[in-house]
């Protein structure tokens, strides 16, 4: 029972779980289930070359909350370094942080034709 409370982790207010078993994800609030892998499309909203982490606007976002944070060593090594602006991305949820959701991989999405 105590790997299911959640207590408020940030000034955001975001929650985050008291243990890895209960984990909430970037996709918990999107109606898949707490510790589910999932995959969301979107765009690279902001990069920091120096800092090397960026933010993801999924498709379907509607407030600031909602962007992906993304660390440089998430990124698959096909994508431009620097990721330019609006690119559409491939991301996997992983657990929420200090920065609010963010991503455990990221990848260019392929266009088919």
């Amino acid at each position: 029972a105590g790997q299911d409370r959640l207590q408020a982790a940030t000034s955001q207010g975001r929650p985050r779980a008291n243990s890895a078993a209960g984990a909430r994800t970037a996709c918990s609030g999107a109606g898949v289930p707490i510790g589910a892998a999932c995959e969301r499309v979107g765009f690279i909203l902001k990069y920091d070359l120096e800092k090397g982490f960026g933010f993801i606007a999924p498709d379907g976002a509607t407030t600031r909350e909602d962007n992906i944070y993304f660390h440089a060593s998430t990124m698959d090594a096909r994508m431009p370094k620097p990721p330019p602006l609006g690119l559409r991305v491939v991301l996997v949820c992983g657990p929420i942080g200090p920065r609010g959701g963010s991503a455990t991989s990221v990848r260019v999405v392929r266009v088919q034709g």
